[in-house]
C-alpha cells in the first residue's frame, strides 16, 4: 500500500517537474521585438550614410543585449559605423528665431535592455554611394545578442518584427 503511494507522489513530482522546466524554457526563451521605422539615406563624399530609426523591445524575463550589427544588400555586409554622428536635428522656432536646437546622435551599441524593456535610437552605416536608395520599403539587418545565436531578417518599415 505504501509502496503504491510513494510511486504515485513520485510520478506527480516528475510530472510537475517536467512541467515547471517547460514553462521556464518558454518564460526565459528569447523574444524580443525589433522595428524599423524608417531611415535616410546622406550622400557624403566618399561614402553614403544610411541612418536607420529603430526600437528594440525584450519581451522576455531575462535581460538581453544587442551587441553588433550588420546590413546587408544583396550578397554583401557593411558594418556599424563606430563614429558619432549628428543624425537629426530638432528645432523650436518662434517666428523666425531658433530656440533650443536639440540635435540626435547615433546609438552605440552594445545596449543592453531589462526585462519587459525597450529602446530606441539610430543604427548609422556607411555603405558605397548608390548603393540604396530612398524609396525602399524594406531592409535586411544581421543582428547579434547575448542570447542565442545571430540572426538575419528582413524587415518591413514601421511593422514591429517578432524575433
Amino acid at each position: 500500500m505504501w509502496d503504491f503511494i510513494s510511486v504515485i507522489i513520485g510520478g506527480l513530482g516528475l510530472v510537475l517537474s517536467i512541467g515547471n522546466t517547460i514553462y521556464l524554457c518558454r518564460k526565459n526563451k528569447r523574444k524580443i521585438k525589433i522595428c524599423i521605422k524608417r531611415y535616410h539615406v546622406k550622400h557624403s563624399g566618399k561614402y553614403d550614410i544610411v541612418a536607420v530609426l529603430f526600437r528594440f523591445e525584450n519581451c522576455s524575463h531575462l535581460n538581453i543585449s544587442f551587441s553588433d550589427a550588420q546590413l546587408v544588400i544583396g550578397d554583401n555586409y557593411y558594418n556599424l559605423d563606430n563614429q558619432i554622428h549628428e543624425v537629426k536635428t530638432n528645432e523650436h522656432k518662434i517666428g523666425s528665431q531658433i530656440i533650443n536646437p536639440k540635435a540626435e546622435y547615433n546609438v552605440d551599441l552594445p545596449v543592453n535592455l531589462l526585462p519587459l524593456y525597450s529602446t530606441g535610437g539610430f543604427l548609422v552605416f556607411a555603405v558605397p554611394p548608390d548603393t540604396l536608395s530612398d524609396g525602399d520599403t524594406s531592409l535586411t539587418l544581421k543582428i547579434w545578442t547575448s542570447r542565442g545565436n545571430p540572426f538575419q531578417k528582413t524587415f518591413v518599415l514601421g511593422e514591429d518584427q517578432v524575433c
